[in-house]
């Protein structure tokens, strides 16, 4: 993704320069590449040249704050975010970061008392990761900024283990390790300080879904009224944020009801002008549902089909690529194909209803482990995973906690990162507040999304008109969509098994079956890749992963995706055989 970097020093600064052209992002039509050197230090960036008085890299005085993001609650829509975090800073010291309502990463050197601060949103949106050792202290959005550079400084990298079988088993890497190892990611909700004199690193943070408590005892209509509330406003701080720049609006829509909850929400608030981008196999009930929406309302919507997974039949390397190699390829693969045609230069942030679903009860179950969540079967990744085991402990029977803190941080954000060259991604769901009276509410509230459902049906009806793409029905009763989801699910996976078509957006496997341009061009990738693999243990695995024939259930339907995502993550990092 874009972002920012640093490269601290002990000693003099070696001759490190331009560092942003390790960035994806630095070759993409309309991103700024800037860097600053100052002592025995390095900053820099390489971001979309768009909300340039939210996104800043800022000196003045004795102080450099890089703002990478959108902050939806500070000053008026025309002020300066540099020069308003300076002012927050001198006031609340590394306190100003609990201030800030938005999606974002960033950092702040003071020069007088030569510290480094590094912090990230409390869902960690845009990530940070680092290295430290005796010389050198150096992060960046990217990984494989670090993972180009850190051999130039003289440091020799290798692959995490760990983090690799993650990736092969869940399709993203679990907690905060990454594929190289001693690099980490910095933890949502966070503050790390350097302090550059003393070489000393400490981490604060700020905010932890294991302090968040049960909210006070509600009703169901007080329960309503607070969300329509905090959901509303949501929506009006992101969609505003457009219209203080003078850019035009523009959402993914599809089958699903977050995403129009977003997009209706809005239309009721009065925001006009949208264009509405969908992307599903032709006749899905995500493109059908989609289609109708957008026609009613107006939108100015634009298609893209995806039968056959024809995107899927060229170069793979570009997906992963662009993804940072930290998530499972087919994940963003069809949304980065369909923005890279885009001209992004008039629109704001793309709005989206991600991690909708986990604030009001997807992830309620009653009984969950961490084996549930995995994408294969094959369970002997697990058991290599040297963490696995304390992890498993931590969540178990605990799904909503994993679901934000893994599947939603590590999942849906890695695979975000490869459209955030394009645009910035937002959803009103990200919202702090939001976040955190859904998590505070009862269970039995959020059960088969109840309170979501009811809420919908008592105070905007309008959503509930069309059918709900994972249920088949209207959202207006519990009831109905308990029976309606439960229907489709085994009427899917029927015909799946039975190698019919299927009701779905992306059906992989039965792309897998049904092309053979996708499937040769994925046996071609992991041929020559699988040979570049020097480790016996996770050659093995990888080879026991692929050999067998593509099943049809959910557990090994994406087993050859996984593996050759793995392989050309390591060909990304560990290029010319230094894996």
């Amino acid at each position: 993704m874009a972002g920012i970097y640093g490269v601290i020093s002990r000693e003099a600064l070696p001759e490190v320069r331009e560092v942003y052209r390790l960035f994806f992002s630095a070759s993409v039509e309309g991103t700024r590449n800037e860097e600053i050197v100052t002592g025995r230090m390095l900053f820099g960036r390489s971001v979309p040249d768009r909300f340039d008085r939210d996104r800043v890299l800022y000196e003045e005085g004795d102080v450099i704050i890089a703002f990478e993001g959108l902050c939806y609650n500070l000053g008026a829509p025309y002020d300066h975010m540099g020069k308003m975090l300076l002012a927050l800073y001198r006031e609340k010291g590394t306190g100003f970061v609990e201030e800030i309502d938005g999606n974002f990463s960033g950092f702040l050197l003071d020069r007088r008392t030569n510290t480094l601060l590094l912090f990230t949103d409390h869902l960690n949106t845009k990530p940070l990761y680092f290295f430290q050792n005796d010389a050198y202290f150096v992060f960046a959005s990217e990984l494989k900024v670090l993972s180009a550079l850190l051999p130039g400084l003289g440091i020799k990298t290798a692959p995490d283990r760990n983090g690799i079988l993650s990736l092969a088993a869940f399709g993203y890497v679990l907690d905060n390790t990454t594929l190289l190892e001693n690099v980490r990611k910095l933890p949502y909700g966070t503050l790390m300080t350097l302090d550059a004199e003393r070489w000393k690193m400490t981490q604060a943070h700020y905010f932890d879904f294991s302090a968040i408590g049960e909210n006070a005892p509600e009703d169901e209509a007080e329960m309503i009224e607070h969300i329509d509330a905090l959901l509303t406003a949501g929506v009006a701080d992101q969609w505003r944020k457009d219209e203080a720049y003078g850019y035009r609006h523009y959402l993914f829509l599809s089958g699903g009801l977050d995403s129009r909850v977003n997009a209706l929400l809005a239309h009721e608030l009065g925001f006009t002008g949208t264009t509405a981008l969908t992307f599903a196999q032709r006749q899905s009930d995500d493109a059908v549902i989609a289609e109708r929406i957008a026609a009613d309302y107006g939108f100015d919507y634009r298609f893209m089909p995806l039968d056959g997974g024809h995107y899927l039949e060229g170069d793979l390397t570009r997906f992963v690529a662009a993804g940072d190699g930290m998530n499972l390829l087919i994940g963003s693969a069809a949304g980065f194909d369909f923005l890279s045609r885009m001209d992004h230069r008039t629109y704001g942030t793309l709005h989206t209803g991600q991690i909708g679903d986990l604030l009001f009860g997807s992830y309620v179950k009653p009984h969950f482990s961490l084996q549930q969540a995995a994408l294969t079967k094959e369970r002997r990744l697990l058991e290599a995973i040297e963490w696995f085991e304390p992890l498993r402990q931590r969540y178990e029977n605990r799904p909503e906690l994993f679901g934000y803190e893994q599947r939603v941080m590590h999942g849906t954000f890695n695979g975000d990162r490869s459209l955030a060259h394009f645009t910035d991604i937002s959803s009103p769901f990200y919202n702090r507040e939001l976040i955190r009276y859904c998590y505070g509410m009862p269970k039995a509230a959020k059960l088969h999304e109840g309170i979501y459902l009811k809420w919908i049906n008592a105070r905007h009806p309008s959503i509930a008109k069309y059918v709900w793409e994972q249920a088949g029905v209207r959202p207006t009763s519990v009831r109905k969509t308990v029976w309606g989801r439960q229907w489709k699910r085994y009427h899917n996976a029927l015909r799946r098994r039975l190698g019919l078509r299927v009701n779905d957006m992306n059906p992989f496997d039965q792309w897998y079956h049904g092309n053979p341009r996708l499937r040769d061009n994925l046996d071609k990738v992991f041929r020559e890749r699988i040979e570049e693999v020097s480790d016996p243990m996770l050659r093995t695995l990888l080879l026991e992963m692929y050999a067998p024939p593509q099943e049809r259930g959910h557990y090994g339907r994406y087993n050859k995706y996984l593996a050759v995502t793995v392989l050309l993550a390591l060909a990304l990092h560990f290029p010319g055989g230094r894996r």
